[in-house]
């Protein structure tokens, strides 16, 4: 069907879709691996024997070095995710071809298409000027960790100035959580801004808080948020799909997302990360996948219920079950 889709769009005057090597599903998949095998941080942090962590390192090389075969084709800013990656894979193995593919992934972010204000745009080369939390907040989060590897204070100044902007124009006053997204009015002198999409999607506040977590300038407005997010955890550790919507369904990619950002950016929130891991892991089934995840989203306000097993829920709940458990164990240690 897509293929024929495909054929379909030059007829109709539209771009061919081509594939994205490194969008965000194999971004999570990827972060997942890296921290159950400490990648980075040296044998001591990984989870696994040394054997098995060799293996993973190779799976990660294999499928970088793919891409980097290719050209390093960079579609979205959904490519982003991937890029904090290599970025400790660049660490882990010294590749000097990864610190330069890292780099061409922060050129594509300061070269990418903004509104006039200068925040990231969602639908490159779409010709509009969407700004949407998804973009925002994996872009802020590659953009520290590669000023933090690269020592690269432009890429750390225009990742807090992405989520500033975004925290100016997308918030809701009443409960505190962002929209999906928002963009500048041109039309009406009184309004700023026209928020879009539904308020506090869970996945939507987890990839704000991937970034904002990270940002010491922005510790108190994350407290915030996270405050407000903890009120919204349901018995069971588990926040619901849109958060305010407790009575609705469960979703484990954004419970994931909001646990791994708050645990890995430092904050005071052990009960509620806790919590989080406990739900999780019962939405694990005997074949070791996580259930109860929501499928992608089709754009604005468009997110089918449809919820079971998929790689992005995958992905970060190993992130978070890896960065909890390794932490855990340092705990008791000490």
């Amino acid at each position: 069907m897509n293929a024929c889709k495909n054929v379909m769009r030059p007829i109709l005057g539209k771009p061919r879709v081509l594939p994205d090597e490194i969008n965000w599903p194999k971004g999570f998949l990827a972060l997942g691996i890296a921290e159950y095998a400490g990648i980075g941080l040296g044998d001591s942090a990984s989870l696994c024997d040394r054997d098995e962590r060799e293996r993973m390192i190779s799976a990660l090389q294999e499928f970088f070095d793919s891409w980097i075969s290719k050209g390093m084709p960079l579609r979205n800013l959904d490519d982003a995710i991937a890029g904090c990656v290599l970025l400790r894979l660049a660490i882990e193995t010294g590749r000097q071809d990864y610190f330069a593919a890292s780099d061409a992934i922060c050129d594509f972010l300061k070269n990418a298409h903004t509104d006039s204000e200068g925040a990231l745009c969602y639908f490159v080369g779409q010709g509009n000027d969407y700004v949407l939390v998804d973009g925002i907040g994996q872009s802020a989060m590659f953009l520290y960790e590669y000023a933090k590897a690269r020592r690269n204070e432009s890429a750390y100044s225009m990742g807090l100035k992405q989520l500033e902007l975004f925290v100016s124009h997308a918030m809701d006053d009443a409960s505190k959580l962002p929209y999906h997204g928002y963009i500048l009015d041109r039309c009406c002198a009184s309004v700023r801004e026209v928020k879009q999409g539904i308020i506090g999607w869970g996945r939507g506040v987890g990839w704000l808080l991937l970034g904002m977590s990270r940002y010491r300038e922005l510790r108190e407005t994350t407290a915030a948020i996270a405050k407000e997010t903890k009120a919204l955890q349901t018995e069971n550790g588990l926040w619901a799909w849109q958060l305010c919507a407790t009575g609705g369904p469960r979703d484990t990619s954004g419970t994931a997302m909001i646990a791994y950002s708050l645990a890995a950016g430092g904050f005071e929130q052990n009960s509620l990360v806790d919590k989080a891991v406990q739900g999780l892991l019962e939405c694990v089934n005997s074949d070791g996948l996580l259930m109860s995840c929501l499928d992608d989203g089709r754009g604005i306000s468009q997110h089918p219920q449809n919820y079971g097993h998929y790689p992005w829920g995958q992905g970060i709940a190993l992130a978070l079950l890896s960065f909890h458990s390794r932490n855990y164990n340092e705990l008791k240690a000490a």
